[in-house]
C-alpha cells in the first residue's frame, strides 16, 4: 500500500535557476545531506555515490541534459532537477529535494521548468520511474497533469505529456499561483488520462534503473 501524501506547507520562496559550473561544491552538499530512505527511493539502492551524482548533476550538457537547480533566498541550493532526452520524443526525469525543504512544492515546480525546457526542445513526452513506496513523488507527476503508468511490480513508470508552449524568463523567482494555473490548464487541455488508476491495475514493463551518474 502506497502511504497517504504529507499534508503540505506554505510554498517555499526559493529560485528556480539552470545549473551553473559552479554550482559543484552545492550540489554535492545537496546529495550527501539526502537520508538513506531518500536515496534508495532516487537511486533505488542505498549504496549510491552521490559524489559522483553530483558530478552528473553539475555538467548536464555533457550527457545532453537539462539541470535545474531550486535556490533559497541566500543561495543554497535546496533542490535539483534533470531532463535526459531518451530518444526524438522523450526524456527521463529526476529529483532531489533537500529534507527540510520538501513538502513546499519545490519538486512541482521544478517540474513545471523541466517541461519548458523539454518543449524548447520539441520533446513530448516525459518518463518518470518511481519507487512504489515514494507517495511524495507519484503525488507530484500523478497531480502535475494528465499521463500514462505501467509498472513490473517493483517500479512504476509515469509518462507525462508535454504542453508545447514557453512562457516566462529562465532564471526567476516562480509564483506558486502561476505554476498551479498552469498545471490546471495543461490538466484541461492536454489529452491523456489522468494518473489516478490504483497500481495493480497498470500494464507490465522492464524495470531500468534511474539515471544520474551512479550506474
Amino acid at each position: 500500500m502506497i502511504a497517504s501524501t504529507p499534508t503540505l506547507g506554505p510554498p517555499a520562496p526559493v529560485t528556480i535557476r539552470p545549473v551553473r559550473p559552479g554550482d559543484l561544491a552545492a550540489l554535492d552538499g545537496l546529495m550527501t545531506s539526502l537520508d538513506d530512505e531518500a536515496r534508495y527511493r532516487r537511486w533505488f539502492t542505498g549504496g549510491a555515490d552521490v559524489h559522483r551524482a553530483a558530478i552528473w548533476a553539475a555538467d548536464p550538457e555533457r550527457q545532453h541534459a537539462v539541470g535545474l537547480v531550486a535556490a533559497s533566498a541566500d543561495g543554497e541550493l535546496v533542490g535539483h532537477a534533470a531532463v535526459l532526452p531518451l530518444d526524438a520524443t522523450r526524456a527521463e526525469v529526476c529529483f532531489e529535494v533537500a529534507g527540510d525543504w520538501r513538502h513546499h512544492g519545490i519538486a512541482g515546480r521544478l517540474l513545471d521548468e523541466l517541461e519548458l525546457r523539454a518543449s524548447e526542445r520539441g520533446l513530448v513526452t516525459l518518463v518518470a520511474e518511481v519507487l512504489p513506496e515514494n507517495a511524495d513523488m507519484l503525488a507530484v507527476l500523478r497531480e502535475h497533469g494528465p499521463c500514462r503508468e505501467h509498472r513490473d511490480g517493483t517500479v512504476i513508470e509515469l509518462q507525462l505529456d508535454v504542453a508545447l508552449q514557453r512562457t516566462g524568463s529562465v532564471a526567476r523567482a516562480v509564483a506558486p499561483a502561476q505554476a498551479r494555473s498552469r498545471s490546471a490548464a495543461r490538466a484541461a487541455a492536454s489529452p491523456g488520462t489522468p494518473c489516478t488508476a490504483p497500481p495493480g491495475n497498470v500494464a507490465a514493463l522492464p524495470r531500468k534503473r534511474p539515471f544520474s551518474g551512479v550506474r
